[in-house]
């Protein structure tokens, strides 16, 4: 695989070290910060240092916000994610990129939906991301030659309508989508979307405007022809499994290589989470009513340090935005991050140990809501 650092033209090396020194101080804020990691940046805003620059520190202020550098660390996904979200890491093309699988189109989205919250959807995106990102860095150790991008193989056989047209996995797939484009440019070299039915059209019409023309002009669509040839042109048959058209099979046969590639399929209804956790939040939690396009702030007032807040809520009907707060005499920051749960489908779960006294804020918000209001039942427990 080529060093795309030596392909450089004088005019881009030169923007090059202009961005590298006006990023200098944030660049340390990543594990991906070799030369070739900081060029993506630039790329990924056409060589303009100033554009490039925002991009990257908005992306180093994320990561810090949402721990992204300790995740693989600190974090473990649900089971059902590990066991059933269709991924692999695997293998080689003949250049020296490394090879991603992913089934999509046996993905079971609302058995797993069901079975977990919607911010560990998130974190396993960013686990993903992260895991492939460090084999990145392994693989250059070992070869010696800079790599930070992946050939990507989308297999999308047994892709429904019914699928695609599932509001929820849909908008976790937008979700990620935007994760990848804001936080990982160029980490795209390639990308095959085979076994394209037709109503993928409707999928692709809404996640390539999310796309920039860049990653857009990576992505190759194919049907069920055409694309073996182009793979075996580009991998060997001993780095790719059998029901791609390479050799690899797994220890008991199956073509897929699995279970170093995960293919998905059903999630049973044992990950599901107890439907009985529901009704026990309707019957003994306490109600709360959020109005359409407001806020609702259950507040605690917290006299000690190290006191923990556990919350369980869940919604009727609709999803909603949680957070907490800490509140202080120049306003209130965020002690857990505000996102869009899915607290309609799942019990939604948490905790946050308090370092310091004072006034913390547990905030639902439907600001974005014109049309419905949203009813909360919530059980919260301080000690």
């Amino acid at each position: 695989m080529t060093d795309r650092m030596k392909t450089l033209s004088a005019q881009q090396r030169a923007k090059f070290e202009e961005f590298k020194k006006a990023v200098s101080d944030v660049s340390c804020c990543t594990h991906y910060n070799r030369d070739i990691d900081l060029l993506s940046w630039l790329i990924a805003r056409n060589y303009d240092v100033d554009v490039a620059a925002d991009m990257m520190r908005k992306s180093m202020a994320w990561r810090e916000r949402h721990r992204v550098n300790q995740l693989l660390e600190e974090w473990q996904p649900p089971a059902v994610l590990k066991d059933f979200f269709p991924r692999g890491y695997h293998g080689m093309t003949k250049t020296g990129m490394p090879l991603f699988i992913g089934c999509l189109g046996r993905m079971d989205i609302r058995g797993m939906v069901r079975s977990c919250k919607k911010t560990d959807f998130v974190k396993f995106a960013l686990w993903c991301f992260e895991t492939g990102g460090h084999q990145l860095l392994e693989i250059s150790q070992k070869t010696g030659v800079p790599v930070n991008q992946f050939l990507i193989i989308f297999d999308l056989e047994c892709l429904s309508m019914a699928q695609i047209a599932y509001k929820e996995g849909f908008e976790l797939f937008l979700d990620m989508t935007r994760l990848m484009e804001a936080n990982y440019p160029e980490g795209l070299g390639v990308c095959y979307v085979i076994n394209a039915p037709p109503v993928f059209t409707v999928a692709w019409s809404m996640v390539r405007p999310l796309l920039r023309g860049t990653t857009q002009s990576k992505i190759q669509i194919f049907g069920h022809t055409g694309w073996q040839e182009r793979l075996r042109d580009l991998i060997a048959p001993d780095q790719l499994p059998k029901h791609w058209g390479g050799a690899l099979v797994g220890a008991d046969g199956n073509p897929y290589f699995s279970p170093k590639i995960c293919i998905g399929g059903e999630v049973p209804s044992s990950y599901f989470q107890d439907p009985h956790e529901v009704e026990k939040l309707v019957l003994h939690g306490r109600r709360l009513q959020v109005r359409r396009a407001g806020k609702y702030e259950h507040r605690i007032d917290v006299n000690r340090p190290a006191t923990q807040i556990t919350w369980r809520f869940c919604t009727k009907g609709y999803d909603i935005m949680f957070g907490v707060f800490k509140e202080h005499n120049s306003g209130r920051h965020e002690v857990v991050v505000k996102e869009r749960v899915y607290s309609h489908l799942v019990v939604e779960a948490g905790k946050h140990v308090c370092h310091e006294p004072g006034v913390y804020i547990l905030e639902f918000d439907n600001s974005y809501s014109y049309f419905h209001s949203k009813d909360v039942h919530l059980d919260v427990v301080v000690v």
